[in-house]
């Protein structure tokens, strides 16, 4: 089963968790080249990236050795690497389903590369950390978080929510004007100053208006 068509993450994902969009659509396919620290393990995503996911799980924590995990959903066989340079760790993981995860590292320098579930083993979860190159990262932030209840207090959002709607137009109001109410889908009311109307014979006068 292809991520893309798996309700947990076609669908926006389980409801523990900070999302900036309820789903997320597929895009052109990518080519995003993988690296372990000492660089034995490499390997290559060629193929559509799912979604990005920051998990703040107790787990992620211990696997990661940071605060969170920061992962990239993508199916198994769009991975192309060597499974033999590297060694895999399993446990019983409750939060997964009640079933059996495995973490793949490196055998040598022991950078975790990527992670599966027994539940849906045509999935992996790539850590974003191997990426050879951080480009697509910079155009890709986080769609949603997971686990945000054991997200430690200091650490902000890390999706950003959507972009307000522009207030450009209020730019356009007169110096002399004062924003009574404004409701979205009311008309913006606005009254003059009174002392617009006192002055205005006067504006040809030298003064300083406040």
């Amino acid at each position: 089963m292809s991520w893309n068509s798996h309700p947990a993450y076609a669908g926006g994902g389980p409801s523990d968790g900070a999302s900036a969009s309820q789903a997320r659509e597929p895009v052109e396919p990518e080519q995003l080249g993988l690296e372990c620290l000492c660089g034995k393990v490499f390997g290559v995503i060629n193929g559509i990236i799912g979604p990005h996911r920051v998990c703040h799980c107790n787990v992620c924590k211990k696997v990661t050795g940071g605060t969170h995990a920061n992962i990239l959903i993508v199916d198994r066989d769009h991975l192309m690497i060597d499974q033999n340079l590297m060694v895999k760790f399993s446990w019983y993981d409750p939060d997964e389903f009640n079933t059996m995860t495995d973490i793949f590292r490196c055998g040598q320098c022991g950078s975790p590369i990527y992670k599966c579930h027994e539940y849906y083993p045509d999935i992996i979860k790539v850590f974003v950390g191997c990426l050879k190159h951080m480009s697509y990262l910079e155009s890709n932030q986080p769609d949603k978080e997971l686990k945000t209840h054991a997200r430690l207090a200091w650490l902000p959002s890390l999706v950003k929510p959507p972009t307000p709607p522009s207030t450009s137009s209020l730019s356009s109001l007169d110096s002399n004007m004062e924003l009574v109410e404004s409701e979205p889908d009311m008309e913006i009311v606005v009254r003059v100053s009174s002392s617009s109307e006192e002055d205005k014979d006067t504006s040809s006068d030298d003064r300083e208006w406040p």
